[in-house]
């Protein structure tokens, strides 16, 4: 194998071919940067890698380069994946730095909207919506690209307050992949949460009620199941709970009150034959989020009814690791702030929206337990 000698290689950008070409729009032309500096991996690169990157070389921004979607390892984009562009479905490289999301390193890319729109509006969809076909899973699965794409482009269009537009891109994803045959149920929570910001609570409530009942009738059936195929299938059983936590989140965050008083009963009655999975504390107090949306929804005995079982959880769990060696409560030090500080939360919640004389008693507990740390 022959090494190269260094793995630091600068990519010259021709600015006056970059617009020429149309890669970048003349109103984008302060953005282009004068090169791109790319970091190759110190063991070395295969053929095919080595192909792109003498592509790239010779093209002199003539002609525009494009990446399809789906992969995101930084080779697939020659190691450049700070400089993209979404269209459509694809990606084409531009000399614009657009720095890498870090709470979403899958969201790649700079978004021009009008241009994507266009683009998305002119798909043809052929028999996608039709209930006289079978939709197999590769087509389903093809569905995770064309909705977070356009989920990405509705969230863009509503931020840039075009919102016409935005609400003709979500109307086409629901109308073209419906949630009966394309399933990944997950994928429709951006519509839900755009259509509350767009005013359209309706449509909203609609969507989210369809969704949430999916989840029901999947976590129904692996209720049905024995104790021991639930254990075998645990995974697959949480990770609808938490896509399914994901969606009352959204109808939480909304402060849609009238879908909060049914939809909140609905997941906690859903999820609770499946407590051995988590473990009692990990399951009442991931519920704590919850207790807010019982509060907006003015249901304070609920509110209260899931307070007074997190809590003990808290309690219980405090007062034994008070109880251990010093040796044996700094390995865990870290997590237990954490947890305090959600505990803490927890009764701010209740002080934001219950009675005073209540939410004291809660501090009170707090503070007892807390004071064994000292």
């Amino acid at each position: 194998m022959i090494f190269y000698p260094t793995n630091k290689i600068r990519v010259q950008v021709n600015k006056e071919n970059v617009l020429k070409s149309g890669i970048v729009k003349p109103e984008d032309a302060d953005l282009i940067v004068p090169y791109i500096d790319i970091d190759l991996p110190e063991s070395g690169i295969t053929k095919n890698q080595l192909m792109m990157l003498d592509i790239l070389a010779n093209n002199n921004w003539e002609r525009p380069i494009y990446f399809t979607g789906g992969s995101y390892s930084p080779s697939e984009y020659i190691w450049m994946k700070e400089y993209l562009q979404l269209e459509g479905l694809v990606y084409k490289l531009v000399p614009i730095r657009t720095p890498l999301n870090p709470n979403n390193p899958y969201m790649m890319g700079r978004l021009d909207s009008d241009l994507m729109y266009d683009i998305v509006m002119q798909w043809s969809w052929g028999n996608s919506s039709s209930p006289e076909i079978y939709h197999d899973p590769e087509t389903r699965k093809n569905s995770i690209s064309f909705r977070s794409n356009m989920a990405r482009l509705a969230e863009q269009l509503l931020e840039e307050g075009k919102t016409k537009k935005a609400k003709n891109v979500i109307d086409l994803a629901i109308e073209k992949m419906p949630l009966d045959y394309f399933g990944y149920y997950s994928l429709m929570v951006p519509f839900v949460d755009a259509y509350y910001k767009l005013g359209e609570s309706q449509s909203a409530q609609k969507l989210a009620s369809r969704i949430s009942f999916k989840y029901r009738d999947e976590l129904e059936y692996f209720s049905s199941l024995t104790v021991n195929e639930q254990y075998m299938m645990g995974e697959n059983v949480i990770t609808e709970i938490e896509r399914y936590r994901t969606m009352v989140e959204a109808i939480l965050v909304n402060e849609d009150k009238v879908l909060l008083k049914t939809e909140l009963d609905l997941f906690v009655k859903s999820i609770t034959p499946f407590v051995f999975l988590y473990g009692e504390y990990d399951y009442y107090t991931s519920l704590a989020l919850f207790v807010e949306g019982y509060y907006i929804a003015e249901e304070t005995q609920k509110a209260r009814a899931l307070i007074e079982t997190i809590v003990p959880q808290y309690q219980e769990r405090f007062e034994a690791i008070a109880g251990y060696a010093k040796k044996n409560k700094m390995p865990v030090l870290d997590r237990i702030k954490n947890e305090v500080l959600d505990y803490q939360e927890l009764i701010n919640i209740s002080k934001s929206y219950d009675e005073k004389s209540y939410s004291d008693s809660l501090q009170s507990g707090f503070d007892v337990v807390i004071e064994k740390f000292n």
